[in-house]
């Protein structure tokens, strides 16, 4: 491990003891877990307007209630395509944050990319907070990118379980989930019913609200900021989320 990574890796595992006692249960909006945001605990870039890897996550960490949860990432137009692209989930309770799952592939075009861990992957613990990785290698050092994101699993309380066995549809599904900021279910929810091919105008609205509240936010924005949202999520909404697994 190169001592930048293993720098980057030991103020995040300081960043998240510390925020351990503000994720203890589940919390309404907003999304992120209240981990003191440091160098290496960013889930999202939050100046977008140069950006070439946009991780879609709370920058202090999101919380999920999938043992195996999907990650979502967006690639803008750059001229440093193909990229090989790792990931990587690490548990950080150690000092050397021991990666738990690895997978590769090759980005060809910008676009929504995501990663669902697989069914042979480690299935996340509870209420332990893990570290996600995404590392883009390009043709020249100059266009090696790199991002770290925190995701914990926490169980949903008896409250939680009743409003989604209620919810009668994906989107009432996700807005529950959305409500009590599970972050990586709600995303991954409206995503999958976007790309089912239904024209769902109400689940790309739904997404588009919980990209402007994680990224700038449109009444504390500056009017630059704002106009990069804006056009990050109309470029998100054009494309469908290719998974990982399909590009390699």
């Amino acid at each position: 491990m190169n001592n930048l990574l293993k720098q980057t890796l030991s103020i995040s595992v300081l960043s998240i003891f510390f925020g351990l006692a503000a994720i203890a249960a589940p919390a309404k909006k907003p999304y992120g877990l209240g981990i003191p945001i440091s160098s290496g605990t960013g889930g999202a870039v939050r100046s977008i307007a140069n950006s070439l890897l946009i991780p879609l996550a709370p920058e202090d960490g999101g919380r999920t209630a999938t043992e195996r949860p999907t990650f979502y990432w967006y690639l803008p137009s750059s001229n440093n395509f193909p990229y090989k692209v790792i990931f990587e989930l690490r548990d950080p309770t150690d000092n050397n944050g021991t990666v738990i799952f690895k997978a590769e592939g090759i980005a060809t075009n910008a676009g929504l990319y995501k990663l669902t861990l697989p069914q042979n992957s480690p299935a996340l613990k509870p209420e332990r907070v893990y570290l996600w990785q995404l590392r883009l290698r390009g043709s020249t050092a100059s266009s090696n990118l790199q991002s770290i994101g925190s995701i914990v699993l926490t169980k949903v309380d008896e409250d939680m379980q009743k409003a989604i066995a209620k919810a009668s549809t994906n989107n009432q599904k996700a807005q529950v989930f959305s409500d009590n900021g599970y972050w990586f279910d709600a995303l991954n929810i409206y995503t999958s019913q976007i790309d089912s091919g239904s024209k769902d105008q109400t689940a790309a609205q739904m997404r588009a609200s919980m990209i402007k509240e994680v990224f700038n936010s449109p009444t504390t924005g500056s009017p630059d900021e704002i106009t990069n949202v804006t056009n990050l999520i109309e470029k998100i909404n054009s494309v469908k989320a290719t998974e990982l697994s399909a590009y390699k």
